[in-house]
């Protein structure tokens, strides 16, 4: 017969039985080693888990930033194309220039910041400032009327000069003369003045101006130079080597005192005739300039003062006006305003 397992307990119950008690001893209290997945009820922490030697890795991120933002590249490119576009239209269409110049300079910006920064222009040496004189201490008589009478005047004997004749430059170099203008009629300016003197018999004395040099231009967005040169009384251009009389072509040159009336930039006082004082202003300038154009200006002028009388030359001097730069556009916040600049690099 099969045998049955003993159901008795310890103290002579039966287990499981109605009325007993399951003991109270836990495992493990009584020697006994617990069974598997029970575990044992203590007071404090577990304790850790053996140390195999084994050191995980941690998580490769990287590329975790590159795979979040990966879209901002192609719109970065979609931006600067769709500023290229606007920019292209508004040019088509020939309004809102000036908001196509902005486009133009800070699509200069972005090109420059992509190729790694703004390049800053090298220092060139200063020109070394013209010689000039004390100017007269008197000042110059008021302009009268000529007088018909002066036309039948013997000019004979001579003349002097009266000092040194004073060359007045301007210190600021070239600059852009109406900043505010609209683009394609920026004009590019470097004033001087001429003040002489004379004594004796001061009809004799004459003055006369020359000029020669070069004035080159290149447009935004062309790869070659345009010889613009300045133009001269008569149809004259300006040549590079040789002097001309200094002219425009409304102004035929400057100090002839027969057949002509005295004008703010050309003048003898008292009287054009005979008078002792001259001034002569002059303005070179190249016209028609807009954002982005380049410019080198190397100008030579020559002063002269000619006893007319003697045919000797009193007094003679040269000076030069050169230049190499750009023109800018300086924007106000909030962009509302801006102005022409010339950035020169010397």
């Amino acid at each position: 017969m099969p045998s049955t397992p003993d159901t008795t307990a310890p103290d002579g119950g039966i287990i499981g039985a109605p009325g007993t008690q399951p003991p109270t001893t836990a495992p493990g209290e009584d020697g006994t080693s617990p069974l598997p997945g029970q575990g044992t009820q203590s007071d404090g922490p577990a304790a850790p888990p053996p140390d195999d030697g084994v050191i995980e890795d941690p998580p490769d991120t990287c590329w975790e930033w590159w795979l979040k933002y990966w879209w901002l590249v192609p719109l970065l490119l979609l931006l600067l194309l769709l500023f290229g576009l606007l920019y292209k239209l508004l040019k088509w269409l020939g309004f809102l220039k000036l908001f196509a110049e902005f486009l133009a300079a800070l699509w200069e910006l972005i090109r420059n910041f992509l190729k790694g920064g703004i390049p800053r222009p090298p220092s060139a040496p200063e020109l070394p400032a013209p010689p000039t004189a004390e100017p007269p201490e008197e000042q110059p008589p008021e302009e009268e009327a000529d007088d018909p009478r002066d036309e039948d005047e013997d000019c004979t004997g001579s003349c002097d000069v009266v000092g040194t004749p004073v060359v007045t430059l301007e210190p600021r170099g070239f600059f852009v003369l109406r900043p505010d203008c609209d683009p394609g009629l920026v004009q590019l300016v470097s004033p001087f003045s001429v003040d002489a003197r004379f004594s004796g018999n001061c009809c004799c004395c004459w003055y006369k101006q020359e000029i020669k040099g070069y004035v080159h231009v290149r447009r935004r967005g062309t790869n070659y130079w345009e010889d613009v040169g300045i133009r001269l009384f008569g149809g004259g251009s300006l040549d590079p080597d040789n002097y001309q009389q200094d002219s425009t072509p409304s102004f035929p040159g400057y100090g002839h005192r027969y057949g002509r009336i005295n004008i703010p930039d050309d003048q003898y006082l008292p009287r054009r005739r005979n008078g002792c004082w001259y001034h002569a202003g002059d303005m070179p300038s190249v016209r028609n300039l807009s954002l982005g154009d380049r410019v080198v200006i190397n100008l030579w002028f020559r002063g002269a003062v000619i006893d007319m009388c003697t045919g000797q030359i009193k007094w003679q001097q040269e000076w030069q006006l050169r230049t190499r730069g750009h023109i800018g556009l300086e924007m106000s916040f909030p962009y509302l305003d801006s102005t022409y600049t010339y950035e020169k690099l010397y």
